[in-house]
């Protein structure tokens, strides 16, 4: 006997897919309705086969609704968002007696977070990672975060994991009753202090034992509860206040350790790294250096790592403040014992912006010593003597500054600079005369005990040939082409370039053919040195050209016979490259022709340079006077 109209009119045809990722609407039910018009009515025929998909529909009856998801219910419909947990989307929270929760695994009807404001399991869907995270957390547990193995796990870790998970839900609604001005009871809390005191006696726990109405604070309106409740909140969370005694004495700079007695017991600063960063960023922006030094010296906190980076940004408050002599220190010297100093993490360009506010006195402008824009004098710069010592003892305490070259150009380029810096930051370069070769002898003689004693000691004393008062700036450049040198002789083979060191010299040629000259003591180095010039011109053929565009022909006449009239050959082939480089660009060196009256005027066609270098100078000559 057929089914009666009521009934055809009610069936329906259920398709259960158990693989989510290969259902085309991403639910678990699908409901197909026989009331729209199908192949099975227009047919009207018992049995209908789909010979695409090999589908055979023999029978039909009424369906019933299976188990499925809150968000797959046909009777009730549902909202997605991302991660909404303040309270139910639309009607979500209606059920039918089949509705499982996404999160629980469990009839709707029995989950007890359904539509607990801050959880509302209800809003959980499996299009959102929020809430594919959530599940996946619920199956596997809490303990989880603790990358525990399987087989460590126990009943009783079990347990703990699961009232672990009841408080984090039992904080989170809490939280949820405070954001939305509920009134909470006043509850007695444990001291975690220490020492551990009573309840009710200490200071900080009284705080969170105070009755808060939060509904009368709404009555005051938005602004007027905020002053009350923010500070609470803040006393909550052990976020002391801008005029608590510790902050302020340690602020003022009269209590630098950031701890006190108080009854009896030591009291320290105490932070986490959000509130340290917060003053910090709050002091930095009124421009507070000094304070922020003093809180930053004072405070302690758990994150280790992160009160580091912090710290290693008080030499440049320092400079801010114009104590460049204290910022010098700070970058050598460790707030505390255990720490190591700032200088192991400068990076190169770093340490040419300290070197260069320590030579002028000045600082940029912005809160950051990378951050672009003018720069100003805020102090007296650094004496020659204590730069080049302090410059020096950084680069000793790094060892990835000491095997760059850019580090040592940096270096020469200072110390052949006035400390006069313009407010775009660029320096006034030096052309120092070459001093008398006595003195020469004298600083060379007395630099090598100088620099082992600033690799092992903290307190050096210059010796009298480098504190010398008309020749201080010579000095300490000699002093420094010493250091390159015994560099050069250790560490040449983690060296990537010369070119650059060469080129720092500018027109001070003297003290760059002083070293040329020493490493002449050695082959092998001085093999090394020159091959890795030839490689540098060679690589950076273009970028020398236009150097040479702005410097000028004098100073290339100057360094194509610095190098042409060495002794060694090895050295001239440097002034041989040079010089078929420019005639090989001729079109781009306009100035070249400038090259052959210095030539005749220095006398170098006449000088016994070699077959090869005598050729070359000759040829390049003949060129211009063709002309």
């Amino acid at each position: 006997m057929g089914p009666s109209k009521r009934e055809e009119k009610e069936q329906s045809i259920i398709l259960i897919s158990d693989d989510e990722a290969e259902s085309t609407l991403g639910n678990s039910v699908l409901l197909v309705d026989p009331l729209e018009k199908s192949a099975l009515e227009e047919e009207k025929s018992e049995e209908v086969v789909d010979e695409e998909c090999e589908l055979m529909v023999t029978f039909c009856k009424q369906a019933k609704v299976m188990p499925h998801a809150r968000y797959d219910c046909t009777i009730h419909p549902f909202e997605r968002m991302e991660c909404d947990t303040c309270s139910p989307l639309g009607k979500n929270a209606d059920i039918c007696n089949q509705c499982y929760c996404y999160i629980c695994d469990k009839l709707a009807s029995e989950c007890q977070n359904w539509t607990t404001p801050s959880l509302c399991h209800c809003n959980a869907h499996n299009k959102s990672k929020f809430w594919k995270d959530q599940r996946d957390f619920a199956l596997a547990g809490v303990l989880v975060m603790f990358n525990l193995d399987l087989t460590d796990i126990d009943a009783d870790l079990r347990h703990g994991g699961s009232l672990l998970i009841k408080f984090i839900q039992e904080l989170s609604v809490e939280y949820n009753k405070y954001l939305v001005g509920e009134r909470m009871p006043p509850t007695q809390h444990e001291c975690f202090c220490l020492p551990k005191l009573p309840p009710g006696q200490c200071n900080i726990c009284r705080s969170r034992n105070m009755e808060i109405v939060y509904k009368s604070w709404q009555n005051l309106g938005h602004t007027d509860s905020l002053k009350l409740a923010v500070p609470c909140l803040l006393q909550s969370l052990n976020v002391v206040p801008w005029d608590h005694v510790l902050l302020t004495t340690v602020l003022k700079g009269q209590n630098v350790t950031g701890q006190r007695t108080q009854k009896g017991r030591k009291v320290f600063l105490w932070e986490t790294l959000p509130v340290i960063e917060a003053r910090v960023e709050k002091l930095v922006d009124k421009k507070n250096y000094k304070e922020v030094v003093r809180y930053l010296r004072a405070v302690k906190c758990n994150d280790t790592k992160g009160l580091r980076d912090l710290r290693d940004k008080i030499p440049f408050y320092l400079c801010k403040t114009g104590d460049f002599l204290d910022a010098a220190h700070s970058l050598l010297f460790p707030v505390n014992s255990l720490a190591c100093c700032t200088a192991c993490r400068i990076t190169p360009f770093q340490f040419e912006v300290y070197l260069k506010m320590f030579r002028t006195g000045s600082v940029p402008t912005g809160k950051d010593m990378l951050e672009p824009g003018p720069w100003i004098t805020v102090g007296s710069p650094l004496k020659d003597g204590v730069l080049v010592k302090q410059a020096l003892k950084l680069l000793y305490n790094n060892v990835s500054l000491y095997r760059n070259p850019k580090c040592w150009s940096s270096l020469i380029m200072i110390l052949g600079s006035s400390n006069f810096l313009e407010k775009s930051g660029h320096l006034h370069p030096l052309s120092l005369k070459e001093p008398p070769l006595d003195f020469q002898k004298g600083v060379l003689a007395a630099s090598g005990g100088l620099l082992e004693e600033l690799k092992s000691k903290i307190n050096v004393s210059l010796p009298p040939a480098i504190l010398s008062p008309h020749l201080h700036h010579e000095a300490c450049l000699i002093l420094a082409v010493q250091a390159v040198q015994q560099m050069l002789f250790c560490d040449l083979p983690y060296l990537t370039s010369f070119l650059e060191i060469a080129l720092a010299f500018g027109n001070n040629f003297w003290a760059l053919r002083l070293l040329l000259d020493h490493l002449s003591y050695e082959e092998h180095v001085l093999h090394g040195t020159v091959n890795l010039i030839l490689r540098d011109l060679n690589r950076q053929k273009a970028t020398m050209l236009k150097l040479w565009q702005n410097l000028g022909p004098q100073y290339v006449g100057e360094f194509l016979c610095l190098f042409l009239t060495c002794r060694h050959k090895k050295m001239q082939s440097i002034g041989l490259f040079t010089l078929n480089i420019i005639t090989e660009n001729l079109h781009m060196c306009p100035w070249a022709k400038h090259l052959c009256n210095f030539f005749h005027n220095a006398g170098l066609r006449h000088l016994p340079l070699g077959t090869a270098a005598h050729h070359e100078v000759s040829k390049f000559i003949n060129i211009f006077e063709k002309l």
